[in-house]
C-alpha cells in the first residue's frame, strides 16, 4: 500500500523531551564505557541527524545515524532517525529493522511500535500493523494518539471497510477544523472518494487542503494521482514536482512523476524534468535512475548507462540501477541476438560472420557489435584483431564492461580460445570442445602446447578412454611437476578405477599446487566418492572447496551427502536446505542421491521445490512439488506450489484443480507470495502479491472463462482490496464481458495504489484503442 502517514517529527520531539535521544538509558551507556567527550560527540551527531531529518535530507540523516550506530548500537535517537529516514525513502524493511532494534532496548517504546505499524502497513501486513498500533495506543500521549487513530483508519481503508474508515477520517477532519492537527482527515476522505470514483469530490477536498497547507507533500501526492487518473498528465506532473520541492525525495511522489511523464509521451520534457531535479538535488540516486530510463526508452544506450553508473556510485546496492544496466546491455545486444546465440553455442566462425554483417551505421553507435566481433575473434585465437575490435567498442562507449573485459583478455593471446574449449567440455559438448582445443593449438606458443594435450586428455577421460588419458597426464607431470590439472586428472582416473586412496593423494596434490580452483574441481570428485560410499573422503574434499568458495550451493549439497552417509542426518538436512535455497537448479539433477529420514527430507524437498519455482524452472518445480504431495499423502502448500508451477507451464486444467484445493486454506495457513514478475506484453517487471485464489482467477481467465475469472477476482478483493494484480485481472475480465465502466474502475483502482503499474495502463490503453 502507498497510503497512510506517520508523524515522525512529533514522535522524535517526544523522545527528545524524554531525554532518550541523548544516548539511551544510562545502564546501556555504561556497557560501552564511553567518556564524556565521546558522549558529547555522539550527542552532537544525533543532533545533526535530527536537523537533517527536519530539513527532509533523509539520505544525509540516514548516513549520520549509521555513523552513530557503528559506535553505539543502543542509541535510541539514532535508531529512531534511521528508522524514519528509511521509511521516508520507501525502504520499509530496513525501517522495520531499525524500529525492531529500538524495541530490544525499550520494549514499550511508542515511537518504535508506531513506526513498525506504518512499515507493516506499507508492506501489506495489515494484521501485524493493527497489532502494532493497538500495542502502542495505551503508551501514547498527545499527538501520538492521533497518529495511532490515523493508522487504524488507513487499515480499515486498505481492508475495503470504507464506511468505517470514513467515520474515522471525518472525526479527524473535524479536529483539523478546530486547529489541532494537519489535513490527514481530509486526505483520507479524498482517498475514499477516489476509491469510489468520485474524482470531483476528491479534487475539491484536496484543493481545499492545499490552499491551507501548500507544503504538505502527501496532499500533492493524492492530488497528482487524481489528475493522473483523469487524464490530466500535466497536472499530475506539476503536483508531483511541487510535492518533491517540499520533501526533496519521496518514493511515492517519484513513481507518480515517472508514471505521469510516461503517459505524457514527451521524452524531451521528461529529460528536462529529471535534469532539473538532479541540479536541485544532486545527492539523490533515484533521479539519475529516472533520467537513465528515459534515455533507455529513447535507445540512447550510452547516456542511459552513464546515469545508471552514477546512481550505482552513489549507492552501491541500488537494485534499480543494477537492473537498468543489465537491461541497457541486453537491449544493445538485441540487435545482434542471432550472432550472440551462435557464439554461445560454440559456433565462433559463423558468429563472427554474423557480427560482421552488422558493421555499418548501427555499429558506429552501438558498442555491442564490435564487442561481439572481439569475443568471436578471441575464440578463434586471433588476439590482435580482437584487441582492435574491443578498442573500437570502447571508443564508442568507454564504460562498456564486456569490451573492457575483452581487451584485458586479449593480452593473454590464445588463452580465451583455450578456456572456451574447457567451457564446452564441462557442458559435455565434447566434439565442439575437441575442435576448439585444436583451434587453440594453432595459435598457442610452443611452450604451451602441453596444455592443449592436457585438455584433449581430459576429453578422453570424460568419454571413457581412461587408460589413454592417464598416459598423457603422467607424461605431462614428468615434464612439469606443477601441472595441477593433470594431477587432478589422475585423481579422477583413480576414482574411475576405484583406487580411492590414490585418488585422494592426487587430488590433494592438485589442490596444494593451486588452491583456487573451480567449484566443479571439488564437487565432481566428491559426488563420485559419495556415490562409492567414501563419505569421509568426500567430506574432506568439499571442506577444502568450502574454504575457497564459502557457501556455494553445490559444495554444501555434497557436504550434506557426506554427513548423511556418516550418520549425522540433522546436520546434513541443515546443509541440504541451505544448498537447495541458494542453488536449486544446479543441485536438482543430483538431488535424489541425498538419503535422509522422511521427517527430515520433506522440508529439504520443499525448499528445493520453491527454489526451482522462484528460479522459474517450472517443469522441475512441478515435479518436485508432486513428489512432496505423494510423500506426505497430500499437503496443501505443495499442492499450491504445484498449481503455481502448472499455471506457468500453461497446464491450466491441472493448475485449476490444485489451486482450487489450496484456496480452501486462504487466508490463514497459506500466506500470500510476494515476487517480482514479468508483466506480459509490457517488457517490464513489477513486484506483486498473489496466492492460490488469485492465480486460480488468472487460470480461469487464460482458459477464456471470464465469468468465473471475474467472480474469483472479486472474491480475492474482498479479502485483499489493495492487490493490484487482482484489480487488474478483474479489469481485463470485465472488459472481455463488455463491462467497460467496471473495467475502467478496476484499472483506476490499481493505479491509485501503484501509479506506474504497466499492466493496468496497458488495459486502459487497450480500451481506448478499441473504441
Amino acid at each position: 500500500m502507498i497510503l497512510g502517514r506517520p508523524r515522525p517529527l512529533v514522535l522524535a520531539a517526544a523522545l527528545l523531551l524524554s531525554g532518550l535521544i541523548a544516548g539511551g538509558p544510562a545502564a546501556a551507556r555504561a556497557r560501552w564505557q564511553l567518556g564524556p567527550v565521546q558522549i558529547a560527540t555522539i550527542d552532537g551527531e544525533v543532533a545533526i541527524a535530527k536537523k537533517q531529518y527536519r530539513s527532509r535530507q533523509y539520505l544525509a540523516a540516514r548516513a549520520t545515524a549509521r555513523i552513530v550506530l557503528r559506535r553505539r548500537p543502543d542509541n535510541i535517537g539514532a535508531l529512531s532517525f534511521l528508522g524514519w529516514s528509511e521509511y521516508q525513502l520507501g525502504n520499509y524493511r530496513a525501517s522495520s529493522r531499525a524500529f525492531s532494534a529500538i524495541l530490544r532496548w525499550q520494549p514499550n517504546s511508542p515511537d518504535a511500535l508506531i513506526g513498525l505499524g506504518w512499515c507493516n502497513f506499507k508492506l501489506g501486513r495489515l494484521m501485524q500493523s493493527e497489532k502494532n498500533f493497538i500495542a502502542a495506543r495505551p503508551l501514547t500521549v498527545g499527538d501520538q494518539r492521533y497518529v495511532v487513530a490515523d493508522g487504524l483508519g488507513w487499515i480499515a481503508f486498505a481492508r475495503g471497510k470504507l464506511d468505517r474508515a470514513e467515520l474515522q477520517f471525518r472525526s479527524q477532519a473535524e479536529q483539523r477544523r478546530k486547529g489541532r492537527i494537519q489535513h490527514d482527515g481530509d486526505l483520507g476522505l479524498a482517498w475514499i472518494a477516489m476509491r469510489r470514483g468520485r474524482f470531483a469530490q476528491a479534487t475539491a477536498l484536496l484543493d481545499k487542503g492545499l490552499r491551507e497547507s501548500p507544503d504538505y507533500f502527501r496532499l500533492h501526492d493524492a492530488r497528482g494521482r487524481a489528475a493522473l487518473l483523469q487524464g490530466d498528465y500535466k497536472g499530475a506532473v506539476a503536483h508531483a514536482l511541487m510535492g518533491l520541492k517540499y520533501v526533496r525525495y519521496n518514493s511515492e511522489l517519484y513513481y507518480l512523476l515517472d508514471a505521469a511523464m510516461q503517459q505524457q509521451g514527451d521524452p524531451a520534457k521528461a529529460l528536462a524534468t529529471y535534469r532539473a531535479l538532479i541540479r536541485a538535488y544532486p545527492d539523490i540516486p533515484a533521479y539519475y535512475n529516472g533520467l537513465a530510463w528515459v534515455e533507455l526508452r529513447r535507445k540512447r544506450w550510452r547516456k542511459a548507462e552513464a546515469s545508471f553508473l552514477i546512481a550505482l556510485q552513489m549507492q552501491r546496492n541500488n537494485a534499480v540501477a543494477r537492473f537498468g544496466l543489465r537491461q541497457t546491455v541486453a537491449r544493445m545486444n538485441a540487435v545482434a541476438i542471432d550472432a550472440w546465440k551462435l557464439y554461445e553455442g560454440g559456433d565462433y566462425g559463423p558468429a563472427l560472420a554474423g557480427f560482421n554483417k552488422l558493421l555499418g551505421p548501427v555499429a558506429r553507435t552501438n558498442p555491442a557489435i564490435q564487442t561481439g566481433r572481439g569475443w568471436s575473434l578471441l575464440a578463434l585465437g586471433r588476439a590482435k584483431p580482437a584487441a582492435a575490435a574491443f578498442t573500437a567498442a570502447l571508443k564508442i562507449d568507454p564504460n562498456f564492461a564486456s569490451a573492457k573485459r575483452g581487451l584485458a583478455a586479449a593480452k593473454y593471446g590464445y588463452r580465451t580460445a583455450y578456456l572456451l574449449a574447457w567451457d564446452l567440455a564441462e557442458a559435455k559438448r565434447f566434439l565442439k570442445a575437441r575442435a576448439q582445443f585444436v583451434r587453440a593449438r594453432a595459435v598457442a606458443p610452443k611452450s604451451e602446447q602441453w596444455r592443449i594435450d592436457e585438455g584433449l586428455a581430459w576429453l578422453d577421460l570424460f568419454e571413457g578412454r581412461t587408460a589413454k588419458a592417464e598416459i598423457v597426464f603422467r607424461r605431462i607431470i614428468e615434464a612439469n611437476a606443477t601441472a595441477d590439472i593433470s594431477r587432478k586428472g589422475l585423481g579422477y582416473a583413480a576414482i574411475e578405477r576405484k583406487q580411492y586412496s590414490k585418488a585422494m593423494e592426487h587430488l590433494k596434490a592438485s589442490y596444494a599446487i593451486r588452491k583456487r580452483q573451480t567449484v566443479t574441481s571439488f564437487t565432481i570428485p566428491a559426488d563420485r566418492l559419495n556415490d562409492a560410499g567414501r563419505y569421509k573422503m568426500a567430506r574432506e574434499i568439499v571442506e577444502a572447496g568450502a574454504r575457497i568458495h564459502g557457501q556455494n550451493g553445490a559444495i554444501l549439497f555434497q557436504l550434506a551427502r557426506a554427513y548423511a552417509g556418516l550418520g549425522d542426518s540433522r546436520r546434513a538436512a541443515i546443509l541440504a536446505k541451505r544448498a537447495a535455497g541458494s542453488a536449486p537448479v544446479a543441485i536438482d539433477p543430483v538431488f535424489d542421491k541425498l538419503k535422509l529420514p522422511a521427517v527430515l527430507m520433506t522440508p529439504v524437498r520443499r525448499r528445493l521445490a520453491w527454489g526451482l519455482y522462484f528460479a522459474r524452472a517450472s517443469k522441475q518445480a512441478a515435479k518436485r512439488f508432486s513428489a512432496i504431495v505423494i510423500a506426505t499423502d497430500g499437503g496443501l502448500e505443495a499442492i499450491r506450489g504445484r498449481g503455481f508451477a502448472r499455471y506457468r507451464l500453461q497446464k491450466y486444467a491441472g493448475a485449476i484443480a490444485d489451486l482450487r484445493l489450496a484456496a480452501t486454506s486462504e487466508p490463514g495457513r497459506l500466506k500470500p507470495v510476494r515476487e517480482i514478475v514479468p508483466i506480459p506484453g509490457t517488457g517490464r517487471y513489477w513486484p506483486i502479491r498473489y496466492n492460490a485464489s488469485s492465480t486460480l482467477a488468472w487460470a480461469h481467465f487464460r482458459r477464456g472463462n471470464m465469468r468465473l475469472a471475474a467472480a474469483q477476482f472479486r472474491a480475492v478483493l474482498k479479502i485483499y482490496p489493495s492487490w493490484i494484480d487482482a484489480l487488474t485481472g478483474l479489469g481485463y475480465s470485465l472488459h472481455k464481458l463488455g463491462d467497460r465502466a467496471g473495467a475502467l474502475s478496476s484499472f483506476r483502482q490499481a493505479l491509485l495504489i501503484s501509479p506506474g503499474y504497466p499492466d493496468a495502463w496497458q488495459g486502459i490503453l487497450r480500451m481506448g484503442a478499441e473504441r
